[in-house]
């Protein structure tokens, strides 16, 4: 139940898809060197200046990317006939490919980025007058003529990728393999964001650093000016029972069990306060996902913003991590309190949090789909995180995790989803739990044997749930 990777003919379509990709940045990069500069379209015209150094940066990186390319085409290739032996080559060619790939995109994305940028944030007072120089036919007319031939160029590229990969890409977004390889590029987004700022990249520049940076820019284009926690999520107790009138529960000690009490449970955070034989105490905290998908539109804050602020969480804490931590702090946790967390999708992302911050004592945590692969807790935590091999939310934000200290566990339950989110849904994950438990297998299930060990004879003695609001 362990490890990751795919079948031999899975990689074959992986490896062809390579070399079409080749050929097409080829051609891309030919077309590129033939095509008229924008300066000739708009002599002199600053806007046409820069997309020209635009052009010319990227045509200088894709000579290397397509080299890359072809190594990694070949690579692939020999996995596919001997994934055991050679699966270190893959991952050391992907991981020299990522470097040029995401620089690249990141130059890509620098003009769509910085523009909307300068649009909504650093000239936003502008925006009126702007709009009042829109309204002249004579300088709408000049605007449209610069933007007339990058705007064509890019619609037709759209089109171009979407008649060649649309019909397939989410066949790919649930093969293993495919998704293996986009959580190792997640580890290339320090490259990603320095060319999107345009600067050379820095191997001081950490992954999470990245990401918080990068978050940082885009949440206020995603959320309607919202920075980061302006809105901040703040807890709300809706149920505190002391003692418990029928029998007291028992505490949770295997993954199905965990999974079982944040699916049925009706508030977006439970915590269960046991004694132990030896009087000390021990609380044990369910975590949900995201239950509304807006930006900042809903009172949930378990949302869409909550995601991303989870993402720049570092040394600070923002959305639902930072709202998680103020529940424990209200619900009258001490730092001697020892602490299991349970959390799945976004609320496996705010427990990890919550443990990395080191406020707590916490001894196990336990994760269920979580996009937490850039959090690292300190290694004295028994971490699980559990992950089905074709959900995209854990692989792609979670492969970082088999670089850390988390025990990584990739399910492959027996399912046939329909679309690329059926697999990250409860559903999948009940059945991969049910049949990895139902393995017996002793590594996998080591932690559920320490949890059990550790908490026999502990009696509930409180509950309290909370509300995450925005």
């Amino acid at each position: 139940m362990t490890g990751y990777g795919s079948s031999d003919e899975a990689h074959r379509l992986l490896a062809r898809a390579i070399d079409d990709a080749v050929e097409e940045l080829a051609l891309a990069n030919t077309d590129a060197g033939l095509a008229p500069s924008a300066r000739a379209v708009a002599p002199g015209d600053p806007v046409a200046i820069t997309v020209d150094d635009y052009v010319a940066e990227i045509c200088s990186e894709l000579p290397r990317l397509i080299l890359e390319l072809r190594m990694f085409s070949s690579l692939t290739y020999a996995v596919g006939l001997s994934y055991s032996n050679l699966e270190d080559a893959l991952q050391s060619g992907f991981n020299s490919l990522t470097e040029s790939a995401m620089y690249i995109l990141g130059v890509l994305s620098r003009p769509l980025l910085l523009g909307a940028l300068g649009a909504g944030l650093v000239f936003g007072p502008t925006l009126f007058l702007l709009d009042q120089l829109m309204q002249n036919p004579t300088v709408r007319a000049m605007v449209e003529l610069m933007l007339a031939p990058v705007q064509g160029q890019l619609e037709t590229l759209l089109q171009n990728l979407q008649n060649a990969y649309g019909p397939y890409l989410e066949q790919l977004l649930l093969n293993p393999t495919v998704l293996d390889m986009l959580g190792y590029g997640t580890r290339g987004i320090d490259d990603y964001l320095a060319g999107l700022l345009g600067i050379i990249p820095l191997s001081s520049m950490s992954d999470q650093d990245s990401v918080t940076l990068l978050t940082m820019l885009i949440l206020p284009l995603l959320a309607n000016g919202h920075k980061l926690g302006s809105n901040p999520v703040t807890p709300r107790e809706t149920t505190h029972e002391e003692g418990f009138a029928e029998e007291a529960p028992e505490p949770v000690t295997t993954y199905s069990e965990g999974f079982e009490q944040i699916t049925s449970q009706d508030s977006d955070i439970v915590i269960y306060t046991f004694e132990l034989p030896d009087g000390s105490v021990h609380h044990q905290v369910f975590v949900q996902g995201t239950q509304d998908w807006s930006f900042g539109d809903g009172d949930s804050g378990f949302d869409s913003i909550s995601n991303l602020e989870n993402a720049a969480s570092h040394q600070n804490m923002y959305g639902s991590a930072q709202g998680l931590e103020q529940a424990l702090l209200d619900a009258g946790i001490e730092p001697g309190d020892s602490i299991d967390l349970f959390g799945y999708s976004q609320g496996g992302a705010a427990v990890a949090l919550v443990a990395a911050n080191g406020n707590f004592n916490i001894t196990s945590l336990t994760t269920y789909g979580a996009p937490s692969g850039l959090i690292v807790v300190p290694e004295e935590i028994d971490w699980v995180q559990l992950q089905n091999d074709q959900d995209i939310v854990a692989n792609v934000a979670g492969m970082s995790q088999h670089e850390t200290n988390a025990t990584v566990i990739e399910m492959s339950p027996d399912i046939n989803p329909q679309s690329i989110g059926d697999p990250h849904l409860a559903p999948a994950y009940r059945q991969a739990i049910d049949e990895l438990e139902a393995s017996g297998d002793t590594v996998s299930l080591g932690q559920v044997q320490r949890r059990s060990e550790r908490l026999d004879g502990a009696v509930g003695v409180n509950r309290r749930a909370y509300e995450l609001d925005r």
